[in-house]
């Protein structure tokens, strides 16, 4: 099924003229409206009969419906701000609708499965696939910028009471439980089946101190692991481990590689301004990909447990102490012989937005390393 809708993410990227042609000459009518009146996740009406425009003007979506008066074609345009009363002069600040199109998602339909192909700013953003049944949301899969999604639903009496998340392997790994008149209840799925309930008070005999060292540990013997197990076959020159600096999650770390070839690309083609990308794992090819992804219940749970734990104190510091330390303890560590590095190889760990790096870089490396980094003005 993964490959399936990836196969339909790289067909459709250049499909946009074929969507217009084709999908527009199927529509029968159009409706011009202010408001969103539709969604093709719940293939509900909204809005009111007020949402209506007589035509395009000032319109800030429009739906085109097929003969059997389904929407086909769904328009969001774009705005520009206005910061004045156009009648009366007086300040104000509102958005106001122009006739580009921002957003454009092309709707067929196979029986009860509903198919979107979306593009921003005429590029694809996002291809989905979804099925129903007696009206209702099943199951969905999308690929969102290369990133693939899978989730089911089950219902009593119309009423929504388990949503499943599944892996690229059709395994069910996080559970979304829902009771009447409660709360809904999270829970990780291990791969023998059981259940980790999320958001959980500490075990008895549990404490942010016992957290950090069990998830020390497995990280010192996970990521060189994964970096193996990666089977990369070039030098690399750097492994980052990243996290959300921004009051997200910030463990588990996501594990990127950097390879040599990149640097020194980056190097040529930007020289005193390559250490922007040189740091940034967004720019790393081994980034957020399978192979950098750990699959250690042990780790999730320990990470999650400390996740929640912190989120009540307000600081994801301690947590990043643990990221800290363990690249610090990484570079000097004996790593698997597989693994080809760089004389000058690092490790560290760096927020999403980058703004810790040359902090971090102090903290995680040795100071040799710091110094070579310098002397080839990477810091």
């Amino acid at each position: 099924m993964r490959h399936e809708i990836g196969q339909r993410y790289k067909t459709e990227e250049s499909m946009l003229p074929v969507f217009r042609e084709r999908l527009q000459t199927e529509v029968v009518r159009w409706a011009y409206t202010i408001d969103e009146i539709w969604s093709y996740r719940d293939l509900r009406a909204r809005g009111s009969d007020s949402s209506h425009l007589t035509g395009p003007e000032g319109a800030f979506y429009a739906y085109g419906y097929d003969n059997n008066d389904r929407p086909i074609v769904v328009i969001h345009f774009d705005t520009q701000a206005c910061y004045s009363d156009p009648q009366t002069g007086k300040h104000c600040y509102k958005r106001i609708p122009t006739k580009d199109r921002l957003v454009e998602e092309f709707i067929w339909y196979i029986g009860d499965t509903l198919n979107v192909a979306r593009f921003l700013s005429s590029a694809l953003q996002c291809v989905n696939r979804l099925k129903f049944a007696d009206g209702m949301l099943i199951e969905e899969e999308d690929f969102l910028h290369g990133v693939y999604r899978h989730n089911c639903y089950q219902y009593e009496n119309k009423r929504l009471v388990l949503q499943q998340c599944l892996n690229d392997k059709d395994r069910v790994f996080f559970e979304i439980v829902s009771r009447p008149h409660t709360q809904r209840t999270y829970f990780r799925v291990r791969t023998d089946g059981t259940r980790f309930q999320l958001y959980q008070p500490l075990p008895k005999g549990v404490t942010v101190k016992s957290l950090q060292a069990a998830i020390r540990a497995r990280l010192l013997e996970l990521i060189p692991l994964t970096v193996k197990n990666a089977a990369i076959e070039e030098a690399i020159y750097c492994v980052v481990l990243a996290y959300d600096g921004e009051g997200g999650d910030a463990l588990p770390p996501m594990i990127g590689i950097g390879l040599e070839s990149e640097r020194r690309h980056w190097v040529a083609a930007h020289g005193k301004k390559a250490a922007q990308r040189v740091w940034n794992p967004a720019e790393f090819l081994h980034y957020e990909k399978a192979h950098t992804q750990f699959d250690d219940d042990a780790l999730e749970e320990a990470c999650d447990l400390l996740n929640s734990k912190l989120a009540e104190r307000d600081s994801a510091a301690p947590a990043i102490k643990v990221l800290i330390e363990v690249a610090a303890e990484l570079n000097k560590w004996p790593w698997p012989l597989q693994v080809l590095r760089t004389p000058d190889f690092v490790v560290y760990a760096v927020d999403l937005e980058m703004g810790s790096l040359r902090k971090n870089l102090k903290a995680c490396l040795t100071s040799e390393q710091l110094t070579t980094m310098k002397d080839k003005k990477l810091v």
